[in-house]
This record gives C-alpha cells, sequence and structure tokens, in this order.
C-alpha cells in the first residue's frame, strides 16, 4: 500500500511512502509518469547516486516542488533524514544533494572539539 505524506503548493506533485515485499520506499506521483519510486527517479532522471541509500519514505515537499525531505537508512545502516534540491524544469544547474547527516556530522565534530554550532536547524 502507498501512502501521499505531501503535495507541492500546486497539488501536481505527491511524495509520501510505498510498503511492498521489498520495504517500505519513498515515492514521487506526477499526472504524467504517475507513481515512481524516488530514488530511482534521482539516479536514473538526476544522475544522483546513492550508494548504500535506501529513502524509505519522502515527508514534505516545497510549495513550488523543488525541495523533498525524508527519512532513510544511510550506507552505515542507520536511519537518517534526506533534503534534496532539484532544479528548475528549464535549469540546465546540476542537481545538489544535501543529506542533513553532513550537518549532522559537523555538529559531532565541533561539539566534540568543544565549540558550540552557530545554528542548530538550517531553514527549510
Amino acid at each position: 500500500h502507498s501512502e501521499a505524506l505531501a503535495t507541492s503548493g500546486d497539488g501536481c506533485v505527491v511524495v509520501g511512502k510505498s510498503c511492498a515485499s521489498g520495504g517500505t520506499r519513498a515515492f514521487l506521483w506526477d499526472p504524467d509518469a504517475r507513481l515512481r519510486d524516488l530514488q530511482t527517479v534521482l539516479e536514473t532522471e538526476y544522475d544522483i547516486r546513492l550508494p548504500g541509500w535506501v529513502l524509505t519514505a519522502a515527508v514534505d515537499i516545497s510549495p513550488d516542488g523543488l525541495t523533498i525531505v525524508g527519512n532513510g537508512v544511510n550506507p552505515d545502516g542507520n536511519r537518517e533524514a534526506w533534503r534534496v534540491f532539484l532544479p528548475e524544469p528549464s535549469a540546465c544547474a546540476p542537481v545538489a544533494l544535501a543529506l542533513t547527516g553532513i550537518l549532522a556530522s559537523r555538529r559531532r565534530n565541533r561539539r566534540a572539539r568543544g565549540r558550540r554550532p552557530r545554528a542548530e536547524r538550517e531553514p527549510f
């Protein structure tokens, strides 16, 4: 079964999670391509390689449909949040993938050195 968790501002893009025999996976739905595995879309259409990652749920999407956040399992087997920025359809810029684990790692390193991070949260 599938569960829609968020829609873009115009309702044309829906994200969520889908449960199947292979486990729970994040999905992306749009009226043209219908329901698709989000990780497959990122790897095949945007050339983003995610070795070892499993995107298990897309939990929110920005009103313009270009930023998606969710959770998954990282290459170490730990649950972790992720965030992806998609280019505008007419843009030729490469996709920037920002995993919040990178931010968390930086925060841990700062704390280990005895410095407090300036901001605890990145703006959506």
